[in-house]
């Protein structure tokens, strides 16, 4: 099949709305806190300033799951997961 006949079909990832506010606090936790990810910032080599960061993206992961054990490689884990799926989704729109 030719590429402009194929049209990418992708199923809208099902989250609870629970999982949803979860999603988005998370997000909107680490774009407040730059020396995570802003390389330019004058805190993103200060590794105390980072543990503090993730200290609060872990309080965020335990307020909307108080039942499971969180620390700061799972929520680097599940930042990076996020990332990539962004990428992927760019990736997708910009190829079409």
């Amino acid at each position: 099949m030719p590429k402009s006949d194929t049209i990418l079909k992708t199923e809208p990832l099902k989250m609870s709305t629970n999982e949803q506010d979860f999603v988005r606090a998370l997000i909107e936790m680490y774009r407040s806190l730059p020396c995570l990810w802003k390389i330019k910032s004058k805190d993103y080599s200060n590794r105390y300033m980072k543990r503090e960061a993730y200290e609060k993206l872990v309080a965020v992961y335990r307020e909307y799951h108080p039942t499971e054990t969180v620390d700061e490689n799972i929520v680097r884990k599940k930042i990076q997961a996020l990332r990539t799926v962004f990428k992927k989704e760019v990736n997708k729109v910009e190829k079409f």
